[in-house]
């Protein structure tokens, strides 16, 4: 399991800073994949910040969508995961991961 957004420290920091799982849905189940919080179309980079693990169903659906408005719209919406990412973001900028 790696990224090639980032380097694989980071992508592994990642993947255990979400337990292994999908950051939308939660899903330990399925392979993960790095998925562009704001989709590479719309100006996202190549940043830690920008990425998190999600399961294939979960980065397919989300598309370009920006990702809080996808959270929100699922079934199984959790405000504890959307934190996280919210935390993941903000660990990432004040530690400067990935610069």
């Amino acid at each position: 399991m790696s990224s090639r957004y980032v380097d694989d420290a980071v992508w592994l920091q990642a993947v255990a800073y979400f337990e292994g799982a999908c950051a939308y849905c939660g899903s330990t189940r399925h392979p993960l994949t790095a998925d562009h919080l704001l989709a590479r179309s719309r100006g996202g980079g190549d940043v830690p910040s920008n990425i998190v693990p999600a399961c294939e169903a979960c980065n397919q659906a989300k598309g370009t969508m920006d990702w809080r408005e996808y959270m929100m719209s699922m079934p199984t919406f959790s405000q504890d995961r959307m934190n996280r990412v919210f935390n993941w973001r903000r660990i990432c900028r004040q530690a400067k991961i990935g610069e």
